[in-house]
């Protein structure tokens, strides 16, 4: 019996979805709580740094140190505007850059979570849509990924929220009712 909605599943899967939430949550909290990342910023996050320094300080896409940095392509710009997001809410409200980049990726660990749940509903039936976001909650991989600045949880949460936009639509396909759902 699959589901529509949330709204429509059965109370224990209610339960069941928000303890992996909630065990989802509390792990990433408690490991980037007690996980110390003395090289944290290295290899491929020291180039998406670099990149957000050098869009927020020179308005440039660019890897370049230095006073003129000059534009270039070698990456992707998304995670790297992210992080220049994050760092100028971080400058503005003066709390630590990577603590921020860490919390706000929590939050997209555990929203990714959510929308492997609402994925799995609306394909299963209630009992087995709980094994995708409880396996996602307790990975380890997942977990410690979020402890590190790379584009793998941002592009994990977006890609589920795309794909779960996607499933409405074509559940419900009217042209200019969900033009928004593009914007995932």
């Amino acid at each position: 019996m699959q589901v529509s909605s949330l709204r429509d599943a059965p109370w224990w899967f209610g339960l069941g979805f928000s303890l992996c939430l909630l065990v989802g949550a509390l792990l990433r909290f408690s490991y980037n709580e007690v996980t110390v990342n003395a090289t944290a910023i290295q290899a491929d996050a020291a180039s998406y740094v670099r990149y957000a320094d050098n869009l927020r300080q020179h308005g440039v896409f660019s890897k370049d140190r230095g006073p003129n940095p000059q534009p270039d392509a070698y990456w992707a710009p998304g995670y790297p505007m992210f992080l220049a997001g994050l760092a100028t809410v971080a400058d503005a409200t003066d709390l630590e850059r990577y603590r921020l980049v860490l919390a706000v990726q929590v939050i997209l660990g555990v929203l990714s979570i959510y929308f492997t749940g609402l994925i799995a509903l609306k394909m299963m039936d209630p009992g087995w849509a709980l094994l995708p976001p409880a396996l996602l909650a307790l990975s380890p991989h997942v977990v410690a990924v979020g402890q590190n600045l790379l584009t793998e949880t941002l592009f994990g949460f977006l890609l589920l929220a795309s794909l779960y936009q996607l499933i409405l639509w074509l559940q419900n396909p009217r042209p200019l009712g969900h033009w928004w759902r593009g914007c995932c």
